[in-house]
C-alpha cells in the first residue's frame, strides 16, 4: 500500500528507465505504438529514446502512478516475444 499523497498523474507523458528483455530481440521505434502496463492501467504509447536506458513515453490518456513504481512496455502485435521489458517510471 502507499501513502496518501503520494500518486501522480501524468497527463502526457512520462520519463522511465528502461531495462529491456533479453529475449525481445527488435529494435525500439519512434514510429511505432506500444503498450505500457503501470498497476492495473494499460496505455497506447509512442517512445522516444534520451539516453542510454531513458525513454519518454507519452500518450494520449491520463495515467496515475507513483515515483520508481515499475511499468511493462510491450508489443501485442510483435510475431515472437511481446514483452519489451520494464521500467522504472523517473517522473
Amino acid at each position: 500500500m502507499h501513502q496518501s499523497g503520494l500518486a501522480k498523474i501524468a497527463y502526457n507523458d512520462l520519463q522511465v528507465k528502461f531495462i529491456k528483455n533479453q529475449f525481445f530481440k527488435e529494435d525500439l521505434s519512434e514510429t511505432q505504438n506500444y503498450m505500457i502496463s503501470v498497476g492495473l492501467q494499460i496505455r497506447t504509447v509512442k517512445i522516444k529514446q534520451i539516453a542510454d536506458s531513458n525513454l519518454n513515453i507519452t500518450f494520449e490518456k491520463p495515467l496515475a502512478y507513483v515515483r520508481n513504481e515499475k511499468c511493462v512496455l510491450f508489443r501485442p502485435d510483435s510475431k515472437g516475444m511481446r514483452i519489451m521489458g520494464y521500467g522504472i517510471i523517473i517522473e
